[in-house]
């Protein structure tokens, strides 16, 4: 047992530690930090990694499941299962699905504020490692390596069998119970998957409407480069009217929005991406002064 605890433990601390690094400690206003001007590709992967988290979560899957069966009704193998309590029983299923949730929440965080498709596996297999330490530690117990009470236990485990009471059934294909307990761990599953996908597609709208960019900035132009530079250096907002040049903000001299500086990004400058400037235009990327 105190092996388990000590485990589930440090996975939920490492889970907790990844997210209050990413969630809160910016430094900005953000909650996270989300980058800005990301492929379709990103995206197209962002969603399957998220898909497949959720599915492939297996102590997310099977607490939903455990706890809305119930405690098992007839137990095959060692006399200490018989003696479960249903506290004991709802204790386990709670703790495998904070632990769970947590990794599937984790990964989709990471998975948003990747900006490549390797970044996204990258951080799906970093999740995938820590929710899988209570695996590797009951492999461990079984092969002896926490002494031979620890391996004793475990082979228990392992031949152990627990089914619900036969009264529970009408027969072998109908259950005589509601049907949202029949299919809570489908709709649970479901329904995380719902929630993450809307809030993912929520970051996805967000991130094309330039939310996530900086409000903004301030330039200084030097002396000589443009006409009268020193009229347009100064604190620049992000576009009134959401004009955006090659996925990116535009920002408008503040106080001058309509016939001020501009700053956009262009996709050709002399064959290169760059951000350029320009005044009394709509169009930085025509009649480029810097």
């Amino acid at each position: 047992f105190w092996i388990a605890l000590s485990v589930v433990t440090v996975q939920i601390a490492f889970l907790l530690l990844l997210l209050t690094d990413q969630i809160g400690s910016t430094g900005e206003s953000d909650l996270v930090v989300v980058p800005v001007n990301v492929q379709s590709i990103v995206h197209a992967s962002q969603a399957l990694a998220t898909i497949v988290a959720i599915f492939d979560q297996d102590d997310l899957r099977s607490a939903i499941e455990g706890y809305f069966d119930g405690l098992p009704t007839r137990f095959k193998g060692d006399i200490a299962f018989q003696r479960m309590k249903k506290a004991q029983w709802n204790f386990s299923c709670g703790i495998r699905f904070v632990q769970g949730f947590l990794s599937v929440f984790a990964s989709f965080v990471l998975a948003v504020q990747s900006e490549t498709v390797f970044d996204v596996l990258l951080n799906f297999l970093g999740v995938k490692f820590v929710s899988e330490l209570d695996d590797l530690a009951f492999n461990l117990c079984q092969l002896g390596y926490f002494g031979v009470q620890p391996q004793r236990a475990s082979k228990c485990i392992v031949e152990a069998q627990f089914q619900q009471d036969d009264r529970n059934k009408a027969d072998e294909n109908t259950w005589n119970r509601s049907w949202f307990r029949k299919y809570a761990h489908v709709i649970g599953v479901f329904g995380i998957l719902a929630f993450l996908l809307g809030l993912f597609f929520f970051v996805l709208i967000s991130q094309n409407s330039g939310d996530f960019s900086a409000q903004e900035i301030s330039m200084t132009l030097a002396e000589g480069s443009v006409p009268f530079a020193a009229l347009f250096s100064g604190c620049y907002r992000s576009s009134r009217t959401g004009k955006m040049f090659v996925r990116r903000v535009a920002y408008e001299q503040m106080g001058f929005e309509d016939d001020g500086g501009l700053l956009g990004f262009c996709g050709d400058v002399d064959g290169e991406k760059a951000w350029t400037f320009t005044f009394n235009s709509v169009d930085p990327c025509k009649n480029i002064y810097a």
